[in-house]
């Protein structure tokens, strides 16, 4: 796992192919990147595996808490075949324009 932090968005860019390590390396940067906002660059299988999908969505719903963004990437994905809960974008661009539409809606208070 890779992560780059800009001025308010942390980028994480995983690729291996063990669900299970992605969860305990992201424990370990969590703490340095809760308080930005956050892109998940997720491969192909993992957008698939439906254990992945539950466990991303509790981080989702843990981060959205405090008032900021968790959008996960991933090209491959089939949008209606994501729950709801899960916030996607296809491009890490859309991404970026999510979570801008996300802040202009927080500072006009909705």
């Amino acid at each position: 796992m890779k992560f780059k932090v800009t001025d308010h968005i942390a980028l994480v860019f995983e690729n291996q192919a063990s669900t299970i390590d992605f969860f305990k390396t992201f424990e370990k940067i969590y703490p340095n990147i809760q308080s930005k906002n956050i892109i998940v660059s997720l491969a192909e299988f993992q957008i698939s595996a439906s254990d992945f999908i539950e466990k991303i969505i509790k981080i989702s719903e843990h981060h959205q808490k405090g008032k900021r963004s968790f959008v996960i990437v991933s090209p491959k994905a089939v949008p209606d075949k994501l729950p709801e809960a899960l916030i996607w974008a296809p491009t890490l661009q859309e991404a970026k324009d999510l979570i801008e539409m996300d802040e202009m809606q927080r500072d006009l208070g909705f």
